[in-house]
């Protein structure tokens, strides 16, 4: 378990961001800088991909909030430059915190699982930009000062729904990232202000359209409009990840990197959601119908495992069908060998907070009708926090 000596680091997935605010706060930001930024006074609320996980953190370990940090990869751009990214925090840390006694731990959600993983794999370091890599040996000095590495519902093996909207490969990526801000704001878009069709539209010359948008961002202020349009103009001009999750191009991967993966070194938590039917998307509105088309070519088969896996929270339905997935990544994917140390019932932004209701208020815009609550949420953090 983490303990007041260590630290970590939350790694967002492909089109997740760290913090956007008014006014614009340090990257990466920490727990305690988030819980200081203004509130109220017409000042809109500060938004935070793993605001949730990180209050469930602070209870369950003894680190704190000076420790967490919310990392801000490119949101978009290839697992070299993400790793290359990440690299480059771990090492500033390890810079400023001399102690070898102290640990950082990582812990990274769907693409930023893959992030995590990666990092700890020596086999990838001829993978990594020339820019950005290290000598074998800085590279080895450094994590070893790693501590717990957890990946959640990490697409290991690929993600077919980057081939969501075919021949517009950018829509998937701010589609996700779009319902993930909104959905921090806790208000739902009237009508379904931003169909597919827009953000396919949106994204499909590379470039960022204020009047589409702006159902999804008419709560912020203008310095965060400001800063979710440099974000999305991000992902407009540098989607090399969508490339990278391919699941041809990671099962190359794989192949070149597997032999360097340590045993048990990465833990793995998994997602499974429901599979959607006619009458769930129906009765879930668009929110349902966003999910039944993101399930439906998110569909993975048996092959890459899991099996047997323990359950998270009191929500323990049948074994999963060998076609399931959380609504983004495959069941099937979610492990390197099979292997897993947990499983959850939700789904895929389910499992950083993005929910409807619990104490916070919070509404949903990927409904997959799997009744995701507070305290099935607490207890996935929890097992977590249990991993580090």
């Amino acid at each position: 378990m983490a303990n007041a000596n260590d630290s970590i680091f939350l790694v967002p997935g492909f089109g997740g961001f760290g913090v956007f605010a008014d006014p614009e706060p340090p990257s990466p930001t920490t727990a305690r800088e988030f819980s200081r930024l203004p509130r109220g006074q017409g000042k809109p609320k500060p938004l935070a991909y793993f605001e949730r996980a990180a209050d469930v953190l602070l209870r369950e370990t003894e680190v704190p909030p000076d420790e967490i940090y919310f990392l801000e990869p490119p949101p978009t751009g290839s697992l070299g430059a993400r790793v290359g990214y990440l690299w480059a925090r771990v090492v500033e840390w390890a810079l400023r915190t001399p102690d070898t006694k102290k640990k950082l731990h990582l812990v990274g959600h769907s693409t930023g699982g893959v992030d995590v993983r990666l990092l700890m794999n020596a086999a990838f370091l001829p993978e990594w930009p020339h820019a950005t890599r290290p000598r074998q040996t800085d590279w080895e000095a450094v994590t070893k000062r790693i501590g717990g590495v957890v990946a959640l519902s990490a697409p290991m093996w690929g993600a077919p729904i980057v081939h969501l909207i075919p021949g517009m490969p950018r829509a998937p990526m701010s589609l996700l990232s779009l319902l993930a801000i909104a959905g921090e704001q806790r208000v739902h878009v009237p009508g379904m202000t931003i169909t597919l069709q827009a953000i396919a539209a949106l994204l499909s010359r590379g470039e960022t359209n204020d009047q589409a948008i702006g159902g999804f961002l008419a709560g912020l202020s203008n310095d965060m409009k400001a800063q979710v349009g440099r974000f999305l103009e991000s992902i407009a001009h540098n989607h090399e990840l969508l490339e990278d999750l391919d699941p041809d191009a990671m099962f190359r991967l794989n192949q070149r990197v597997l032999r360097g993966d340590g045993t048990g070194r990465v833990k793995i938590v998994c997602s499974v959601a429901p599979k959607p039917s006619m009458r769930s998307s129906v009765g879930h509105g668009w929110e349902g119908a966003i999910y039944g088309l993101m399930h439906g070519r998110a569909k993975g088969d048996l092959k890459h495992g899991p099996l047997g896996l323990p359950w998270v929270g009191s929500a323990s339905p049948v074994p999963p069908r060998a076609d399931a997935t959380d609504g983004v990544v495959p069941l099937s994917s979610q492990t390197i060998d099979g292997q897993a140390d947990a499983i959850v019932f939700g789904d895929h932004l389910d499992v950083v907070g993005h929910y409807a209701g619990g104490s916070s208020g919070g509404v949903t815009l990927l409904d997959s009708g799997a009744l995701f609550d507070d305290a099935r949420f607490d207890a996935l953090w929890a097992r977590i926090a249990a991993l580090l």
